[in-house]
């Protein structure tokens, strides 16, 4: 009878120990999964509010692949906001390639405004050949021979400055093209450091950061 208890404490024992093992386990994998959606909520809800429908397995796959996710998720977004469709892998395959992926898209952007037919998979074999796509679009339409009046590409997420008070509507420095845009909220300070939010033609929305 006493051999029959001890071999019962024994089971229950053991049973105690594999189940704090497994709540153990899950605890890990919920707190793995919680860090990466705080990783990856930004740039996941950046995508969804302009409708480039970016999923979160795929923000995650992309980083365990040592794909930047940022440069993916906002060049998809620049395509979207000027009607073009390209899907998050026809990206991140070029990204993986070697491919220099925001380079392309502005090229394809600048070739559309143009009426310069220019399709993905031309610009990407230029891409991968070493050639500068946006250089050769610039070159094409005659820009690059007036630096002065070279056609600013800007897209959505590029960082510059405004040189103006924006209340909402005024004008802001991107690299060497000063340009008006339209801010986001309340009035935005001369000076103060902005991103561009949304492109939708001429209009161009910035966020103070």
């Amino acid at each position: 009878m006493y051999n029959l208890i001890n071999m019962v404490l024994a089971i229950t024992d053991s049973a105690k120990g594999a189940l704090t093992v497994f709540l153990v386990i899950i605890a890990i994998v919920v707190l793995i999964l919680f860090l990466l959606f705080l990783k990856f909520f930004r740039l996941w809800l950046q995508a969804k509010l302009s409708c480039a429908d970016v999923k979160f397995p795929e923000l995650i796959g992309m980083w365990l692949r040592k794909v930047d996710t940022r440069t993916i998720v906002l060049s998809k977004i620049t395509a979207i906001q000027v009607g073009l469709t390209l899907t998050t892998r026809d990206l991140e395959s070029h990204y993986l390639a070697g491919g220099q992926v925001p380079n392309v898209v502005r090229a394809i952007i600048l070739a559309k405004r143009k009426n310069i037919g220019l399709s993905w998979e031309e610009a990407t074999a230029m891409d991968l050949d070493g050639r500068d796509v946006l250089k050769e679009v610039q070159s094409a339409i005659g820009t690059e021979e007036t630096p002065k009046a070279k056609e600013p590409v800007l897209c959505f997420g590029d960082v510059g400055q405004a040189v103006t008070v924006l209340d909402p509507k005024g004008k802001a420095r991107f690299e060497d093209a000063t340009v008006d845009v339209v801010g986001q909220g309340l009035s935005i300070s001369e000076g103060a450091k902005v991103e561009i939010v949304e492109v939708h033609g001429d209009k161009i929305v910035v966020r103070e950061i």
